[in-house]
């Protein structure tokens, strides 16, 4: 689970320390996060991207048991894709 997650949608997600950061994976992908009514001083691209460098630095440090890790990115998996947006032209790699 955590290397390339995919889910109903058809988009795949990578969480692992050697994977390309949020933004770029979603992009590739023809997909960017929406923003609206977003509160936060940081897009939510970036507030992910924190969240994976977090869940990244918790899992090295043995903090998260593999089940735990599993948890966490199932939850984050289901905020990309609740906030998901397709961009124009998506397709790319379809």
């Amino acid at each position: 689970m955590l290397g390339k997650d995919s889910i109903g949608m058809g988009f795949g997600m990578g969480f692992g320390i050697l994977c390309a950061p949020i933004q770029d994976q979603l992009k590739e992908q023809g997909y960017i996060l929406h923003n609206d009514n977003h509160h936060r001083k940081k897009t939510r691209e970036q507030y992910m991207e924190d969240m994976r460098v977090a869940f990244n630095n918790l899992r090295v440090s043995g903090f998260l048991t593999e089940s735990e890790a599993d948890k966490v990115a199932n939850r984050m998996i289901k905020y990309i894709a609740k906030h998901l947006k397709p961009t124009e032209g998506r397709g790319k790699n379809e």
